[in-house]
């Protein structure tokens, strides 16, 4: 199957909105769901953790429903690049992997937050609950890479498939 790749680019227009639309969602629907224990033992989460579930009880219910129909759209036009191309092929994230106690990264002459970028790439695919998964790849500079690959619902064993042919290409002698 590796060697029947085809292979292009495909813009995907709604990336950006995804990324904030992930973020609305998923900070509204975290802080409904530790509301409770975030009024009864703050003192249970980090401070990192508990300062974004807060945020999540500031976005309003209009911001939240625009996020959802934004989401619905955009499964529509993504559906048509997955039954085009049938699985997607893109880096997992956009640098270099960051020291651990990294908060602020720089992309390209661009400061930005650690946790942002290292989702950048990775949300879109969540917030519309399309199957990904993420592989090594060949080292840059001495330094690790991944490689996601996203299909359409239900391509869990596709993707696990192409997975495992990847790798088994990237790495001839392992696996066999």
């Amino acid at each position: 199957m590796v060697d029947q790749l085809l292979t292009g680019e495909a813009d995907v227009l709604e990336a950006r909105d995804l990324r904030e639309a992930y973020g609305i969602i998923q900070g509204s629907e975290a802080y409904a769901q530790h509301t409770q224990l975030i009024s009864n033992a703050p003192e249970l989460y980090d401070p990192e953790v508990l300062a974004r579930l807060l945020a999540g009880g500031d976005i309003f219910g209009w911001e939240y429903s625009k996020a959802l129909e934004l989401r619905h759209s955009a499964r529509q036009s993504i559906q048509q690049l997955l039954k085009r191309y049938g699985l997607l092929a893109l880096p997992t994230i956009p640098l270099s992997p960051p020291q651990l106690d990294s908060r602020i990264e720089d992309i390209n002459g661009t400061s930005v937050e650690t946790r942002k970028a290292l989702l950048s790439l990775t949300s879109p695919w969540s917030v519309l609950g399309l199957p990904a998964i993420s592989i090594p790849a060949a080292p840059v500079a001495g330094l690790p890479t991944s490689l996601q690959l996203v299909g359409p619902p239900g391509a869990e064993a596709q993707l696990l498939r192409v997975a495992r042919e990847l790798q088994e290409a990237q790495n001839p002698t392992k696996g066999n």
